[in-house]
Parts: C-alpha cells; sequence; structure tokens
C-alpha cells in the first residue's frame, strides 16, 4: 500500500503546484488555466515506473504466462488458434520477436502506453490535470493498468481520440475501434455509442437512451431469458445464463459514479451557456457510465462492470472542469473538500478492505513473488 498512497502523494503535490503556479493558455479566445509538461510527465513517469515493474499483482501472472507461452516467431505463430483477441496475441509475438523476450519489459511497455494515452488527453484538456491526477488514483482506475490491461489498452485508446468524436470523424474513428476490437472484442460497443453522445447534454436522444437504460435495469431479470434464447444456438450460447448468475458489483460504485452526473444536471444552464464540447461529450459519456454500473449492480458484476472503463475515463476531467468552472466561491471549497475526503475512503474501502493490492515485485525486491 505504501507503493500506491506514493503515487496519490505524487498526484497531490502536482495539484498543489497547478493551484499556486499554473500555466496559462488560449483556447479559442479564452485564458484557460493548465498544468506544466513537467508535471504531467513526473505523474506519468511515477505510474508507468511502478506499474511497470510489479510482478505478481491482480491477472500480472496470467499475462505473464500468456507470454511466455506465446513463440519468439512470427513463422512459429498460428493466429487461428487464438480464439479471441488476436490482435493482441499478434502484436505481442512481433514485440516478442523484435523487442524482447523478457515478459516484464513487455508489461513496462503496455503500461507506459496505456497510462501515456491516460495522461496526455488529461494533460491537453482538464483544467486540474493536477485534480484529474488524483482521480485516477483515488478511483481506482489505474488498477486497470494491472488487471483488465488489454480492455484498459483499448479504453485508453478509444479515449486519447476523443477529438474524432467531437469532431465527428466516424470513419477513422470506426476504422480504429474495429482494429482495436482485436485486441478486446468489447470496443465494438464504441460504435453505437458514437451516435448517441454526439451535441449537448440533457438532448432529446440522450433522454431516449436514459429511460432505455432505466427499464434495462429494472427488467433485467425479464429481459435476459429472452436474449438468452435469441442467442442460443450461437457462440455466445449461455453467456446470458452466466450473466444473471453471476454477482452483481458494489452499488456503492454507481453511488460514486453518480456524483458528476448529478453535478452537471444541477448546473445544466451554466453547462449549456459555457457549451464546451469536450465536456459535453464527457457529460453524456459519464451518464453511460453510471447505467452501466447500475446495471452491474443487478447483473454481472464481472461482464457489465467491466464495461464501464469505456465512459469512466471521461470523469476525469470532467470533475474538475464542474467544480472549477460551473461552481463558485464557498460551494466549490466544500466541494473539493468533499471529493478528496471522499475519494480517500473509497480508494482505502477498495484497496485495502475490499482487494487488498498487495504491492509486489521482483525487480524493486518489494513483497514476495507470486507463482
Amino acid at each position: 500500500m505504501p507503493i500506491y498512497w506514493g503515487m496519490m502523494a505524487v498526484a497531490f503535490i502536482v495539484w498543489v503546484m497547478d493551484i499556486y503556479n499554473p500555466r496559462t493558455i488560449k483556447i479559442y479566445n479564452r485564458v484557460e488555466e493548465r498544468t506544466t509538461a513537467m508535471r504531467a510527465f513526473l505523474f506519468f513517469a511515477v505510474v508507468v515506473f511502478f506499474v511497470g515493474l510489479r510482478s505478481g499483482i491482480a491477472d500480472t501472472v496470467a499475462y505473464r504466462n500468456m507470454f511466455i507461452e506465446w513463440p519468439s516467431e512470427l513463422a512459429e505463430f498460428d493466429i487461428a488458434a487464438e480464439e479471441k483477441d488476436k490482435g493482441f496475441a499478434l502484436l505481442s509475438v512481433i514485440f516478442k520477436q523484435f523487442i524482447s523476450t523478457d515478459w516484464q519489459v513487455w508489461i513496462f511497455a503496455i503500461a507506459f502506453i496505456s497510462t501515456l494515452l491516460v495522461v496526455y488527453p488529461l494533460y491537453k484538456h482538464s483544467p486540474s490535470f493536477g485534480f484529474s491526477a488524483f482521480l485516477f488514483i483515488a478511483t481506482t482506475d489505474f488498477t486497470w493498468l494491472m488487471n483488465g490491461m488489454r480492455q484498459f489498452i483499448v479504453a485508453t485508446a478509444l479515449f486519447f481520440l476523443m477529438d474524432w468524436i467531437i469532431s465527428k470523424k466516424f470513419v477513422r474513428f470506426a476504422i480504429a475501434t474495429l482494429l482495436l476490437s482485436t485486441i478486446h472484442g468489447s470496443a465494438v460497443l464504441m460504435l453505437p455509442i458514437y451516435f448517441v453522445v454526439q451535441g449537448k447534454p440533457w438532448s432529446s436522444r440522450m433522454w431516449i437512451s436514459i429511460i432505455t437504460c432505466v427499464v434495462m435495469v429494472f427488467a433485467f431479470d425479464t429481459l435476459m431469458p429472452a436474449f438468452g434464447n435469441a442467442l442460443s444456438g450461437t457462440q455466445y450460447d449461455g453467456y446470458i445464463d452466466y450473466m444473471a448468475a453471476d454477482t452483481g458489483s458494489n452499488i456503492m460504485r454507481a453511488i460514486v459514479a453518480l456524483v458528476p452526473v448529478a453535478l452537471a444536471f444541477i448546473k445544466r444552464s451554466e453547462v449549456s451557456i459555457l457549451n464546451d464540447k469536450r465536456m459535453n461529450l464527457a457529460i453524456n459519456m459519464s451518464v453511460f457510465n453510471f447505467f452501466c454500473m447500475l446495471l452491474a449492480s443487478v447483473s454481472s458484476g464481472v461482464f457489465m462492470g467491466r464495461l464501464y472503463i469505456y465512459f469512466e475515463l471521461y470523469n476525469l476531467m470532467l470533475l474538475p472542469w464542474l467544480i472549477k468552472k460551473v461552481f463558485r466561491g464557498q460551494t466549490r471549497q466544500l466541494l473539493t473538500a468533499g471529493c478528496i475526503a471522499a475519494y480517500l475512503i473509497w480508494f482505502y474501502y477498495q484497496m485495502v478492505i475490499t482487494w487488498d493490492y498487495v504491492y509486489y515485485s521482483v525487480v524493486l525486491n518489494t513483497g514476495a513473488w507470486l507463482n
């Protein structure tokens, strides 16, 4: 745990430095505050260093064994034998042949790429990078770097490409999404989402989506058997039964996800006046994040609870923007203090009480090795 608290401490340091010595830039004739490249790099480097040099946390050992079993040469690789995520396997074999056969180097490279794809958009778009960095650690989103790496690579890559959604460049976004789906098949979910999240928050299109999500939550037990019958005889035969039998995720996750949605709705008039296209997108994504977590609490915590990461990353820049741009004076201070306290409690609950994520690293001689 000291490693994780240390990562949070670095985020706090960057946040304090941003408050007292911000970098000002001009965007669309508006002066906005941003962090410096050096501060963003400091946080990035600390996260990559410890995450990349881990040894036995979450599914790291499973990925290690997977990498070891893959051949070291493309000529020996049978891509047809891979049942899913063929693109991830192919890229890993290419890495193994041309870069390194050391699984630790491979893990480090994945951590480097995924963290970069998160940190750079936050550096570019967040009005308070330090706050965003704090949320990345305190919400435990950073644990995706150690558990569910394939899906997180895809989620971060699509997060990095948010400008293509904002500028409505569907063709290139679709091509990128389909390519990324070879790394993790869940990426195709973002193709229909692309159309729904366009435009201002709380539009008729979003309200239809919200009503649909509400119906799915309350009618889950009724709808799932119908889906199960429709999928009978396909490769997904029996999967709906698995979802129904799986224990749902903690309802607290849905409550945490509700915070930015509620704040954006309360201040929807101010948000509409500001009309920031990046944050309009972030609010729409945040709505889906909440309902994804709500549905996960009544269905499959493993399946639905993993889809939320495609939307959750937008909250890392949305919440700081809402507090900084649409709230004033003492209310802003109270919200900031409340977020710090609440997310610290959430971090402790998840990391210590629920998961007990002890840090292990052979390279750093920290902890014990898990075989």
